[in-house]
């Protein structure tokens, strides 16, 4: 019987090993890429300042016309229950105050509406998360829109004697 032979080394290549001959270019440096910690900042030239909160946008189209593309403010600011009947209410208070309620809100006193839109905020410090206040703006408009009280006031304007509704206008007597 022929004498076995052991192999050399542990592993028996079958097949020459691939030689592979590949060229590099130099690499290339490139910058870090920009952070803020690897920044220097001048202090005097780049105050600091927090990053202004977000606000909350209005949506789009009218308040409470859902069939014209409208929204609904009390879906739309999804607010419990008591939050809302609370604002609400502080507008009710406040717009008997100092509103006229016979007159809508683009025809109502300018330091007026100021005036309630900045009691409100004062009362309610959330209100500040919307932008340009839309919704002091549309309580009040809602309030003063109101139907059924613009008919009672016309009632009550009505009820009064006649001798007031008589009596002849500033602008007559001011052409005499």
């Amino acid at each position: 019987m022929p004498k076995a032979t052991t192999p050399r080394h542990p592993f028996q290549h079958h097949f020459s090993p691939y030689v592979l001959n590949a060229v590099f270019g130099p690499e290339k440096r490139f910058p870090p890429p920009n952070h803020p910690l690897r920044q220097v900042y001048d202090a005097e030239t780049t105050p600091w300042s927090p990053p202004a909160p977000s606000l909350i946008p209005r949506p789009s189209g009218p308040t409470g016309r859902l069939s014209r593309g409208g929204f609904s403010l009390h879906q739309e600011l999804k607010w419990d229950e008591s939050r809302y009947e609370a604002v609400k209410s502080i507008v009710k208070g406040l717009s008997e105050e100092h509103l006229r309620p016979d007159l809508s809100y683009t025809l109502q006193d300018e330091p007026s509406l100021q005036q309630v839109c900045e009691a409100l905020l004062d009362c309610f410090s959330f209100l500040h998360g919307y932008e340009k206040d839309w919704v002091v703006e549309e309580f009040i408009k809602a309030k003063l829109h109101n139907p059924k009280e613009i008919k009672s006031k016309n009632k009550e304007n009505e009820a009064k004697p006649a001798s007031l509704s008589s009596r002849p206008s500033r602008a007559t007597q001011v052409s005499k």
